[in-house]
């Protein structure tokens, strides 16, 4: 028998998922999931933290008022509305999956839905990511044309999205040891802007926004993102594969 990836109690949850494990505080959801630990070793920085915002506010990091929070099999749920007087109420899943691939040792997915309770609502989702890596390399592939690929200078990067169709871009952190490499990215209907800075102490930062257009109201909206952890070996074409499989992926269902 397979244990569930997941373990909650008390507002904490804790991600066992193969060689990668790490902590949730779901009333502190701005600080991600953090106290990584990848093949026995710490892993500095924290993954995913959530910023809630709309058209006139910033996204503020962490949820607002608390409504719903489960674990039930691959998948940790919260439900929450955002901070202040938002027009839109928000369900998360991070689900967690081991990879039958021998090129993926781990794959955990963010999938965040807005539902808006106001006319003309435009929601704003912040993603904020901060890895201690050796390297940050941009990937940007544009329908079956070979991809750019980019070491982040320095400096970081700005990438805005433009509606290009079949557009998807990801972040592959080149992880401290040289064993493992981590590939962030986001689904390309939902990707709105990507700012990717860097730290001190050999870390980046990557601030993902999410949707951004204007919603009716009583409309239900999902943006998705993925992390998935490889081998460092070839991993530039392996992140690739796993870009174009993310991008024809079906929307996968709630539980």
């Amino acid at each position: 028998m397979v244990n569930d990836p997941w373990y909650l109690k008390n507002g904490l949850g804790k991600l066992s998922l193969g060689s990668l494990q790490g902590c949730l505080e779901v009333v502190q959801l701005g600080n991600g999931l953090n106290q990584l630990i990848l093949d026995n070793k710490p892993l500095t920085g924290s993954l995913w933290g959530i910023a809630l915002g709309d058209e006139d506010e910033k996204p503020i990091a962490g949820a607002g008022e608390l409504r719903e929070m489960f674990q039930r099999g691959q998948d940790l749920f919260v439900s929450c509305t955002g901070p202040g007087d938002k027009p839109y109420q928000t369900s998360i899943y991070w689900r967690a999956e081991v990879s039958s691939s021998k090129a993926a040792y781990a794959i955990l997915s963010l999938i965040v839905s807005v539902e808006t309770d106001t006319l003309g609502s435009q929601p704003r989702i912040e993603v904020r990511s901060n890895l201690a890596a050796n390297e940050a390399i941009y990937l940007k592939i544009v329908g079956v044309i070979s991809p750019r690929v980019e070491t982040v200078a320095d400096g970081g990067l700005e990438v805005v999205g433009n509606g290009e169709p079949g557009m998807l871009g990801g972040i592959l952190y080149r992880l401290p040891g040289g064993q493992f490499s981590l590939l962030e990215l986001t689904h390309p209907t939902d990707f709105h802007s990507l700012h990717v800075q860097r730290g001190t102490k050999g870390t980046w930062s990557t601030e993902w926004q999410l949707l951004g257009q204007f919603l009716e109201k009583g409309v239900i909206r999902r943006a998705r993102m993925q992390a998935v952890i490889l081998p460092r070996d070839n991993d530039i074409n392996l992140a690739v594969d796993c870009c174009s499989a993310f991008t024809t992926s079906d929307i996968p269902l709630s539980t």
